[in-house]
């Protein structure tokens, strides 16, 4: 089924943001991130991320009417329906960050668990004087949102050891 989004004000050229694949950062060397998650540990953060390929800076702006690609910052969100339970990180943008840039984000230990959806959103950093021209003014308008890349956290093995008991036995 197709979803289409309306919001009250401008949003981003679709072709404006290239986003690189999610990675993981684990003994300070990077990987792409895979759909399952070998070597999940309740008892250990872990480091995953996104790198920002390309933002044409011009197409953005002109597009969403924002002025400054300082008042625009990248949240990267955690969603884990399991424990219901949502990590984000923010990090504002600037010029220099527009290009081949890794932004990460720290899943707790003992907070998630069976699998995580990832996203990235581009929203407005801090509130706007209202213009005429419907482009956001209220801090949090998102103006890019990328698709949900799901992850598997746990494998189809068991967790622990396990017998068959008849209940019944038991009283």
């Amino acid at each position: 089924m197709t979803k289409i989004r309306l919001f009250p004000h401008r949003t981003a050229d679709l072709s404006s943001v290239e986003l690189g694949s999610w990675w993981i950062e684990r003994d300070g060397a990077r990987s792409d991130l895979k759909s399952q998650l070998r070597g999940w540990d309740y008892a250990s953060d872990e480091m995953v991320g996104l790198t920002i390929k390309n933002l044409d800076e011009q197409l953005f702006l002109d597009s969403t009417g924002i002025k400054d690609i300082k008042d625009v910052e990248l949240v990267l969100l955690a969603d884990c329906k399991d424990s219901q339970c949502r990590i984000a990180s923010q990090h504002n943008l600037d010029s220099g960050s527009l290009r081949d840039v890794g932004f990460s984000l720290t899943l707790p230990r003992g907070t998630l668990a069976g699998s995580v959806g990832l996203r990235a959103l581009l929203r407005l950093a801090r509130p706007l004087p209202k213009s005429s021209d419907r482009s956001a003014y209220i801090r949090g308008a998102r103006l890019f949102t990328s698709d949900i890349t799901t992850i598997t956290l746990e494998g189809d093995g068991s967790r622990f050891p396990t017998e068959p008991a008849a209940f019944s036995a038991l009283h």
